[in-house]
């Protein structure tokens, strides 16, 4: 039991035995100084007044409590607001837009002729008028005044009654509580996310100048057409520190579901309490749920406690497909997986029930849900260094693209670095090969031509000629060509033209599909020598000048001797 409702358990003996009218003028006065005290004291004094409340059970009292509070009331139509239709300063009172603890809220126009406004304007209650409240909204109206922020209802104007009440206006906004907002537009997390971090930044710019706001709730954070929330209702605010004797602790009117424990338990004020009820917002924003389980008391003493928080994976268990829907997400269990981790985390140590244990400040934890939402690691949940190079990884996809080209480039470089190196090495094999195939076939013989010797032997060129065949040289197709020529001048030396020949159209045509340029002009001048010995001196001359004109646009180093050598055969 806390200390509110041990307290209304102590006035409960002294209230009981009063007559009706002294109870009823006690409650107002209480109503107006401690009004979490004066509603758990009215619920004790109404289960007692009902018959028989001993013979039935908790559950039985706070279902007919819920009954008789969403029952529409029996009392009479309460008297119309004289203030609707009147004026107050330059503005006239159109109609009453919202009600709370302390406050009316109407809408107003400017009624001076000087310009066209539209604004809020707030008054005190007129059954709650107190010395208290009176003070209370004097400061509410003095803490707005310091507060010049995008994101935080501008005070606009401020003045008094005729009966001396403080009244105020504030930038009227057009738009619907943050959590309808969303659901409407069917928003996504992250989406719902980006507008949590603009109420953030409201509530940073309220710290930073010593401002509480102290009842964050979705009623109270509105969004416009444009998408942008508008932090409204300062009416409990109070100044970081020391509290100014017109704003008495008692007079927060808090939200129960969105206070701290410490709030609901002794009255505690700070910026961890505005950090609660932002986390509060939160769980409700991105996942439908409570922290933690609302239960039935919570209707007749709104400061009992519910437990430890609960991630909010955790809160989606069993809960209904509809507000999934909501989120973009097919299902409860779809949308617990999207929440799960580093988000979960950090709303988790936003609504940790010690203060001490939730983030050191508003700003602080704005910066975590940044964090998140660029994809960054976040404190609360380091990771390992693989989660955090993936995180990385994620929010850097030009850098990463770059570096995967710059690596399968270096890579490809080196394969084909390797490559050339293993083809050297074949050529180098393969022209060994081939050069010991001729020293020991035609002695003199060499693959740049024959040596003086003249071999008269058929018998020996043709063994050469299958002993070459023979060898694994497909995938050396220029070393092959030149070997053939080699061949094609050993026909032409015992006189057989048409054989030398053949063979150099062979190696012409094997030079020409591996793209080889003939760079010394070797099997060309052989193909040229085979036409002339021929008698075909017309196609040698065309073959030779075609190559001619080719070598002269080439840049090769043994260009010129190639063209000397071609040019010979053609002469």
């Amino acid at each position: 039991m806390n200390a509110i409702s041990a307290r209304a358990l102590q006035r409960f003996d002294e209230f009981v035995e009063l007559p009706a009218e002294e109870r009823e003028r006690r409650l107002a006065e209480l109503a107006a100084t401690e009004p979490d005290l004066h509603a758990a004291l009215c619920a004790l004094l109404r289960a007692d007044a009902e018959a028989g409340v001993l013979d039935r059970s908790p559950v039985q009292i706070l279902a007919e409590h819920r009954d008789r509070a969403a029952a529409p009331a029996s009392s009479p139509t309460p008297a119309p607001d004289l203030r609707v239709g009147a004026r107050l300063g330059p503005w006239r009172i159109d109609r009453e837009i919202g009600r709370g603890g302390m406050g009316t809220v109407y809408e107003a126009h400017r009624d001076d002729g000087q310009y066209q406004q539209r604004v809020a304007l707030k008054c005190v209650r007129a059954e709650l008028d107190s010395p208290q409240l009176i003070a209370a909204m004097r400061e509410e109206r003095n803490l707005l005044a310091r507060l010049d922020h995008a994101g935080i209802a501008a005070l606009v104007d401020g003045g008094v009654d005729e009966n001396g009440r403080p009244w105020f206006a504030l930038r009227y906004v057009e738009g619907e509580p943050i959590d309808a907002w969303c659901d409407r537009h069917r928003l996504d997390v992250a989406a719902r996310v980006d507008l949590l971090l603009q109420v953030c930044d409201a509530v940073v710019y309220a710290h930073a100048q010593g401002v509480l706001h102290r009842d964050l709730k979705p009623s109270n954070v509105l969004v416009a057409g444009d998408g942008r929330a508008q932090l409204l209702d300062f009416g409990i605010s109070a100044q970081i520190g020391p509290l100014r004797e017109a704003l008495p602790p008692a007079m927060s009117a808090l939200t129960p579901q969105y206070a701290a424990p410490e709030a609901r338990g002794h009255g505690a004020q700070g910026p961890a309490t505005d950090l609660y009820a932002l986390g509060v917002l939160g769980y409700r924003l991105l996942s439908g749920q409570w922290p933690t389980p609302l239960h039935g008391l919570r209707d007749l003493l709104p400061t009992a406690d519910s437990g430890e928080p609960m991630p909010m994976e955790q809160s989606l268990e069993g809960a209904p497909d509809a507000a999934a829907h909501a989120r973009g997400a097919a299902d409860a269990a779809t949308l617990a997986r999207r929440l799960r981790g580093d988000l979960s985390a950090i709303l988790l140590k936003a609504v940790a029930t010690r203060p001490q244990d939730r983030y050191a400040s508003v700003a602080e934890f704005a910066d975590e849900l940044r964090r998140w939402r660029q994809g960054r690691p976040v404190r609360v949940r380091p990771g390992s260094g693989l989660s955090r190079a993936r995180k990385w990884l994620r929010r850097n996809p030009t850098a990463t693209g770059l570096s995967a080209a710059l690596i399968l480039a270096l890579a490809a470089g080196l394969g084909a670095a390797w490559w050339q190196h293993r083809q050297a090495l074949r050529e180098a094999a393969a022209g060994e090969q081939v050069g010991r195939l001729f020293a020991s076939t035609l002695g003199t013989a060499t693959l740049s031509g024959l040596g003086s010797t003249r071999f008269s032997s058929r018998a020996l060129l043709e063994r050469t000629e299958r002993e070459l065949r023979a060898l694994p040289l497909a995938d050396q197709p220029a070393l092959r060509a030149h070997a053939l020529a080699t061949l094609a001048r050993g026909y032409i030396q015992i006189g057989d033209y048409l054989r030398a020949a053949k063979l150099a159209s062979e190696a012409s045509r094997i030079s020409d599909r591996a793209g080889d340029r003939d760079e010394d002009g070797f099997i060309a001048a052989t193909r040229l020598s085979a036409l002339n010995y021929q008698g075909r001196h017309n196609e040698a001359l065309a073959l030779a000048r075609a190559r001619l004109d080719a070598l002269a646009a080439s840049d090769a180093p043994n260009a010129r001797n190639a063209g000397v050598a071609i040019g010979l055969e053609r002469a």
